[in-house]
């Protein structure tokens, strides 16, 4: 399975890149929009009747040739919102393969695989964030992770943090992120210093496949003369150990680069500020969840600058870091491998409707092609000169205030809809009594804008211990797939999950959903 991910490993490191090469990379990427669309439908959609895009083509009565000309006549994204009205897109659900596609009384018999990318080939696999239904297997390949190299050098040099000592805060397989931040900093010549991991990979309940690519990577890595720094377990609740390392590298370097995830930075930043630790110098980066007022003005607190990005598993760095943002939320969407419209869906469990993403990859490296489909997010999309280094470079669209409609995204996890409802619905009913009705997942955020999630169990139902349904809540999830065994032992490094003995609460409607954010500001 991974001999040419092996093979191809020597080759890869010997990369190194610049930063006039990226943006090279980046120009020819923009350029080049709506011929690298078009080469990808020909080379991965188009007479592969396995795509799940031929049936949406078919039931938009769209041919090769059609598109071929609305692309040329009316530009990428024009042609896409037309698409879209055709009824070419997807569900975040249907993109994830929990879900059928149904348009027009047909059904696509398929499932999340069927929107792997082709021309990915000796690639390693990664697991997307899921709890107890289909988390999505996403293949990453060394092109990939040298391709998105050029916009993590962009970002670094446009936010400050070019050639800054790095660290890591992020836990190891099944979840790649860590591992494909220390590839692409050797490639950019600047080897990522130490590596923490809130978990140990042996809690997280990840399968053979994930455990062997764990295994060999580092070695492999030093066997061909770059460094891959040992992972250090070390749990959210002594945090202070991060904290104390990048203080430490400050004092001697001048300054620091850690990424991380929101709650990971601002959980370090905590630590910093209780036990007395000056953050001055330290830069906070990461994504994974909606950076909000709180969870900034507490990072902020510490003495450390915040960085933000977004990103998904399946399509890559969506967005970077603007350095003239009107908030700290403020990102360029990439354009040179993403398109990306809004259109107001309105959410599973929610009453209003909201502006949802919706993505385009363009990169014939991307894990996954997508086309038009749902990132189950939304939030304020704008075109605006910032005159900062990315926007001079043509990266004219923003997107700020990001926020996820069908996810809880706290403490550095993802549960998604379905999953939730899953546990709420049936396993929390079958092992305790009651119905749906009795039970909700409520994410809320402190004063300090630490994530909790608590699960309101109503005073109906009777518990020999409260903790119990809190348990049983990540129990469901450990057994799932690999990614919901990483999220399971997230959790509870973080102590995040509590129960609350009340009646879970309506929403303004009087609908009583499975799961609410609230105090999120």
């Amino acid at each position: 399975m991974y001999a040419r991910f092996i093979t191809g490993m020597p080759a890869f490191l010997r990369h190194r890149v610049t930063v006039a090469d990226a943006k090279a990379t980046v120009a020819q990427g923009l350029i080049s929009r709506e011929k690298n669309f078009l080469s990808l439908l020909e080379r991965t959609v188009f007479n592969r009747p396995e795509s799940p895009y031929e049936f949406l083509f078919a039931h938009a009565g769209c041919e090769h040739e059609e598109i071929r000309r609305l692309v040329t006549s009316d530009g990428l994204d024009a042609a896409l919102s037309t698409l879209y009205d055709a009824g070419v897109w997807l569900s975040f659900d249907e993109m994830k393969g929990r879900a059928p596609i149904t348009r027009g009384g047909r059904t696509f018999d398929g499932n999340a695989d069927s929107f792997e990318n082709p021309l990915v080939k000796g690639a390693i696999e990664s697991q997307s964030s899921g709890s107890t239904g289909k988390a999505t297997r996403v293949k990453s390949d060394l092109a990939n992770i040298l391709r998105q190299t050029s916009i993590l050098l962009l970002a670094q040099e446009a936010n400050g943090t070019l050639g800054a000592p790095m660290m890591l805060y992020r836990p190891g397989r099944p979840d790649t992120v860590a591992t494909n931040n220390i590839l692409r900093q050797i490639l950019a010549g600047n080897p990522v210093r130490r590596w923490f991991s809130p978990v140990a990979t042996s809690d997280t309940n990840a399968p053979l496949r994930f455990r062997i690519a764990g295994a060999i990577t580092p070695p492999l890595v030093r066997m061909c003369g770059a460094p891959f720094p040992r992972m250090e377990v070390v749990p959210f609740s002594n945090a202070i150990v991060v904290a104390r390392a990048a203080a430490d590298m400050v004092r001697a370097e001048g300054r620091c680069h850690v990424r991380t995830g929101v709650s990971g930075g601002l959980t370090v930043a905590i630590a910093a500020r209780t036990n007395g630790v000056d953050l001055t110098g330290v830069v906070l980066s990461g994504a994974g969840e909606p950076p909000s007022i709180a969870k900034v003005k507490g990072i902020l607190e510490s003495g450390a600058r915040y960085v933000t990005n977004y990103a998904m598993t399946e399509a890559g760095s969506v967005g970077t870091a603007c350095a003239n943002g009107l908030d700290h939320t403020d990102v360029h969407v990439n354009r040179n491998r993403i398109a990306l419209l809004q259109r107001p869906v309105t959410p599973r469990g929610q009453a209003e409707p909201v502006g949802m993403f919706f993505l385009t990859s363009l990169a014939d490296t991307s894990p996954r092609i997508l086309i038009n489909a749902s990132s189950d997010d939304f939030g304020i999309l704008e075109e605006r000169e910032c005159g900062c280094s990315l926007g001079a470079l043509g990266m004219n669209q923003h997107l700020r205030q990001i926020r996820s409609a069908g996810k809880l995204t706290g403490r550095g996890i993802t549960l998604v809809a379905s999953d939730i409802v899953h546990i709420i619905e049936e396993i929390l009913p079958a092992r305790f009594g009651g119905t749906a009705q009795d039970y909700q997942l409520v994410e809320e955020e402190d004063a300090a804008g630490a994530t909790h999630l608590h699960l309101l169990v109503s005073p109906s139902i009777s518990l020999a211990d409260e903790n119990d349904a809190a348990s049983v809540l990540l129990e469901a999830l450990s057994r799932g797939t690999p990614g919901a065994g990483l999220q399971s032992a997230m959790l509870r490094s973080a102590r995040a999950v509590g129960v609350r003995r009340e009646q879970p609460r309506a929403s303004l409607r009087g609908k009583l959903p499975a799961f609410k954010t609230v105090g999120v500001q």
